[in-house]
């Protein structure tokens, strides 16, 4: 199954969509983020799956993360594959994002292929054979691929809490060095060389050390997912440990900008001109009906979003002020 970038040229046969959970039952609430989501996955499971004649098994070994009994699409979609994968974090409870980094981390000596790659569990897809990501890395300049997406995520700064945060220094790094939409990294999706991911994920959980005694740094953002997990602790989120190191060891780790391997479809519209589905079977009126449905709610997202920034500007200006008036 292919997904065309027409943009780039490109086919990334990884599908990442952040924010999907263990079932179809929030399908409505990922159209606005996730808008591609739905036509891939319905062609996802209508099409059969084939490896390709170069296997690379050998080179490469696939690491996914799921603490519950449900299988999430990364694990159905490399099954359908054939191909094997090593499930890590069964039955950890509560389940936190540094889990990741840890369970990983106690893996690797027995890790024995030059390549790996991490890949989140239910909001996954591979849709094409591994190898074809082997052979695509090797002709990198990097040591690690990590996929890109349009959202900076945690955003601790100034346009989430109000005040300034080191997070406004990572994000304006990465702002900086491309022109790509998807600008952004996101740790749910990676290819690294098996020794170097081993050095991150030392580094990663030797920041956390630093950060977990020490968050006052860190504002939490004006975000109600964050009033539900009133122990949210900032340090323990893999992703913002990924942001730090990308700014320490670029270009030995870089984003996946043109969709080579990864098309992270958070924020991405539905643009037939840009981004299609080979041979789509999502047609008719279904397809008409779920483009419109895709309009209505991504109107309804563009409003919470400005509300939630304009609920900012009052923070911002009261830190100012209190800036300002220590400096007096």
């Amino acid at each position: 199954m292919y997904v065309n970038n027409l943009v780039t040229g490109s086919s990334p046969l990884i599908i990442h969509a952040p924010g999907l959970h263990h079932s179809r039952k929030k399908d409505f609430i990922h159209m606005a983020t996730n808008p591609y989501w739905v036509p891939i996955l319905r062609n996802w499971e209508n099409k059969s799956s084939a490896l390709r004649g170069k296997n690379h098994r050998d080179d490469l070994t696939i690491i996914t993360w799921n603490s519950t009994d449900i299988k999430g699409y990364c694990e159905q979609s490399l099954e359908k594959l054939g191909w094997d994968y090593l499930c890590l974090a069964r039955n950890i409870t509560p389940w936190r994002f540094i889990d990741k980094m840890n369970t990983a981390l106690q893996m690797m000596d027995s890790i024995k292929t030059p390549y790996v790659m991490a890949l989140d569990s239910f909001d996954v897809i591979v849709l094409r054979d591994p190898s074809e990501a082997v052979e695509k890395f090797k002709k990198m300049n990097c040591d690690m691929l990590i996929n890109g997406e349009k959202n900076y995520h945690p955003d601790f700064g100034i346009m989430t809490t109000g005040r300034y945060a080191v997070t406004d220094q990572w994000k304006k790094y990465e702002m900086s060095l491309t022109k790509s939409p998807w600008k952004f990294l996101n740790s749910g999706a990676l290819i690294s060389k098996t020794g170097f991911y081993k050095e991150c994920l030392t580094k990663c959980l030797e920041r956390h050390e630093a950060v977990k005694e020490n968050p006052d740094k860190f504002c939490l953002p004006r975000d109600p997912v964050f009033k539900k997990y009133p122990d949210y602790k900032v340090g323990n989120d893999d992703q913002m440990l990924f942001h730090w190191l990308f700014f320490d060891y670029y270009p030995q780790i870089m984003i996946d900008y043109d969709m080579n391997i990864f098309f992270n479809a958070v924020h991405t519209a539905l643009d037939r001109k840009k981004l299609i589905i080979e041979d789509d079977v999502f047609t008719g009126l279904g397809r008409f009906q779920y483009g419109m449905a895709v309009k209505f709610l991504g109107i309804l997202l563009k409003g919470y979003r400005a509300f939630n920034k304009a609920m900012v500007v009052p923070s911002i200006i009261k830190n100012f002020l209190k800036e300002r008036e220590s400096d007096s």
